[in-house]
């Protein structure tokens, strides 16, 4: 009941068999993991959840040749990480939450952003 493990993986197949050619702009592969800890409840602070998560985006491989001036960005890997609780303030409960992405600040270009050609 204290921990829960989802695993995600997303993946998009396009191509165009009257030209022969891959459809363009369509997103990498994708795969991620998160690991969520309930914790226990503390005095004011209720429902209290920590979650651990990797996100893994492949280079996109299938793209025609010479169809666009830069060849797709490399692979990443994203860690993450996040906190929820509910607060008692007074009479009312307060949802409350931290987040961090990028926890190694990794560099990374993303394949549908068309700020990577910068």
């Amino acid at each position: 009941e204290k921990l829960n493990i989802s695993l995600k993986y997303s993946g998009v197949r396009a191509y165009n068999k009257a030209n022969n050619s891959f459809l363009e702009l369509i997103p990498a592969d994708r795969t991620s993991a998160t690991l969520s800890l309930k914790l226990p409840d503390l005095k004011l602070m209720r429902s209290n959840l920590l979650d651990f998560n990797v996100q893994h985006v492949a280079q996109q491989s299938r793209v025609n040749p010479g169809a666009e001036p830069l060849l797709p960005p490399a692979a990443y890997t994203l860690f993450g990480a996040d906190f929820t609780s509910n607060v008692k303030f007074g009479k009312q409960i307060l949802g409350f939450g931290l987040s961090a992405q990028n926890l190694f600040n990794k560099s990374y270009r993303d394949y549908l952003n068309n700020f990577r050609y910068f």
